[in-house]
């Protein structure tokens, strides 16, 4: 978990809560990503 948070999961979620409440697509989109990326590094 640390990891995930650090690697940008963590990041990916205070940016579109505090940016300008971005529709459920975006949030919906980035966690899959990121998630496939970390465990290939």
């Amino acid at each position: 978990q640390p990891r995930r948070q650090d690697s940008g999961a963590a990041k990916a979620k205070p940016k579109p809560r505090t940016g300008e409440g971005k529709p459920a697509g975006d949030k919906a989109r980035p966690p899959r990503r990121p998630r496939r990326i970390t465990p290939a590094q």
